[in-house]
């Protein structure tokens, strides 16, 4: 979905958000929040940004196609070759909104401060809801890609009880991490 000047990636199969009431959300920013964990920048995409895809139905990825817009003072490093991660509110929420992390710096390879940046009037709630997911992940041990383990099922066919259930349209993705599998009887 594009909107305002910012393509935001959301589940294919997952509420769809009205793309003139992200436009207006993203309109009205608020002050950013510091987050106490830190990211880097393959956090952001295989580290982070796999857990909130997984373990949140409002994720979503947002990408800027012109790093000149006037968004970009806003969220930054959006571009051609950069983005972020948040949470954007879908149908149905209270008020419309988007959080998204926003780093107070350079992202490298090692992690580095992140604030969350809300927008809109349901901003400051999914930012607060974005914070706690950063500091989840940070106590699960910061897992990457390399750590899940992901069992597809046919949709119809009974599966095994799993910490992190995806629902798609034709399966369902069983999400676990090893502390997940000790964990098992």
């Amino acid at each position: 979905m594009e909107t305002a000047g910012v393509v935001l990636q959301v589940p294919e199969d997952g509420p769809r958000p009205d793309a003139g009431v992200v436009a207006e959300a993203l309109a009205a920013p608020g002050p950013p929040v510091p987050a106490a964990v830190a990211l880097g920048s393959m956090d952001m995409w295989d580290g982070f940004g796999l857990w909130l895809a997984l373990t949140e139905p409002r994720a979503c990825r947002i990408l800027q196609r012109d790093p000149d817009a006037d968004l970009a003072a806003d969220l930054r490093p959006l571009g051609p070759s950069g983005g972020t991660v948040g949470l954007v509110a879908v149908p149905g929420d209270p008020m419309p909104g988007l959080a998204a992390v926003e780093p107070t710096s350079d992202l490298g390879r090692l992690p580095g401060p992140v604030a969350v940046h809300p927008f809109g009037p349901g901003g400051p709630g999914l930012a607060a809801w974005l914070r706690t997911a950063l500091e989840r992940w940070a106590a699960a041990g910061r897992p990457e890609a390399a750590d899940w383990l992901l069992t597809v099922v046919p949709a119809g066919r009974i599966a095994p009880p799993s910490p992190v259930t995806v629902e798609k349209r034709h399966s369902r993705v069983l999400a676990t991490l090893p502390t997940d599998r000790n964990m098992a009887p």
